[in-house]
């Protein structure tokens, strides 16, 4: 009952409530996507660079200095590297860093402030290697009778089948050496 009288004093005439709550409403939405904007476009990182024949090391200090990305790497590993030659503006850090590591053997990955620099592993594609024809197989030995006098004018036959397989078909062909006759 006293909620009906407060409700029902005047306050709420012209309906003068309800269009400030969709006022606060309307407000509080706008808000959280400004907030939400500025949250997108703080995350990625811009840089520009324009280095001719530098250092790795050179490199990194002005991607360090513009984006406060600390870079973690061991001395060997950058002291082998070559020099690199780039020019961009306004790039993300991820196509700088591409950029710079394209013609070498590095690789990088980024963990929240910092980036890992590493060396990549040399990937040496062996060259295939075709198998070895079968090697020619010689027989050697004495055709005789029951009696083991040799037997003259006798015939041997070998009969040998060799299996190829071939792309898309197979390929059946015997191979059948000369009589041999003694």
């Amino acid at each position: 009952m006293y909620l009906t009288a407060l409700c029902g004093s005047g306050f709420n005439r012209g309906g003068f409530l309800t269009k400030t709550i969709k006022i606060m409403k309307l407000t509080t939405v706008f808000i959280i996507a400004a907030c939400l904007q500025v949250s997108a476009s703080g995350y990625t990182q811009k840089v520009t660079l324009n280095h001719n024949n530098a250092p790795l090391q050179k490199v990194f200090e002005e991607i360090r200095r513009q984006t406060g990305f600390q870079f973690f790497y061991a001395d060997e590993t950058i002291q082998s590297a070559k020099n690199v030659t780039i020019s961009v503006k306004k790039a993300s850090i991820e196509q700088a860093l591409d950029l710079c590591f394209s013609d070498q053997q590095l690789g990088y990955s980024i963990t929240e402030n910092t980036i890992i620099v590493k060396r990549m592993p040399v990937v040496v594609n062996e060259p295939v290697v075709p198998p070895a024809p079968p090697a020619d197989i010689i027989i050697k030995g004495r055709v005789t009778d029951e009696a083991g006098l040799p037997l003259e004018g006798a015939t041997i036959l070998i009969r040998v089948r060799l299996w190829v397989q071939k792309p898309m078909q197979t390929v059946i062909s015997p191979l059948m050496p000369p009589p041999i006759q003694y």
